[in-house]
């Protein structure tokens, strides 16, 4: 996401090659793609060195997104992965959208995606999500930081990640919190939703 590209004071790594440390210790892909039975899962780039907060969606990772469940199959739960917000989620309050939302958000649905990860927001929250009123909704689940103190909102003292579940017939959105007193992330909500 946003916080690993260099930062502002570090203008020249920002603006020529702002992931190169992430592509060095963590990924050379900008764009993983994995398929295990019933999924397929396609990540996309949304942080780029010049935007400061919104990141932005290009021609690149659309194409990425609309190429990245060839392989899937009739019946498969087609998973993007970005970091940065794609749709306003109502209840999360005014928050910042990429450059090129809309656009990517469309390619999603009409590639078939069924759920959309993200992050950026250091919030957790679940929804059902149409592009126009009356098509398929897109499951959009945003989770908030696990290992940063980066909180906002009423999150802002809280750690926590969320860990999937996928049926044929439901995916299942468990948040975990870390748990202070026992030293470990805990189950402590689950959002059920029909596939």
């Amino acid at each position: 996401g946003n916080h690993d590209v260099f930062p502002w004071w570090r203008i020249f790594s920002r603006l020529l090659d702002p992931l190169r440390r992430y592509r060095k210790l963590i990924e050379p892909d900008l764009a993983p793609r994995w398929k295990g039975e019933g999924v397929v899962v396609q990540g996309i780039n949304s942080a780029f060195g010049w935007t400061i907060q919104g990141g932005r969606i290009t021609d690149r990772e659309l194409k990425q997104i609309r190429t990245g469940f060839d392989q899937a199959l009739e019946g498969d739960l087609r998973v993007l992965v970005v970091h940065h917000h794609l749709t306003e989620l109502e209840e999360l309050g005014d928050h910042d959208l990429s450059r090129g939302a809309r656009r990517a958000f469309e390619t999603s649905h009409d590639a078939g995606v069924g759920l959309i990860l993200c992050g950026h927001l250091h919030q957790s929250h679940v929804a059902h999500v149409s592009v126009h009123e009356g098509t398929r909704p897109v499951i959009v689940a945003t989770t908030g930081t696990s290992t940063s103190s980066r909180a906002r909102g009423e999150d802002r003292s809280a750690n926590f990640y969320n860990q999937i579940l996928i049926t044929e017939e439901e995916i299942t959105v468990e948040e975990r919190r870390f748990e202070a007193e026992t030293a470990q992330f805990q189950a402590t909500s689950a959002h059920r939703l029909k596939r």
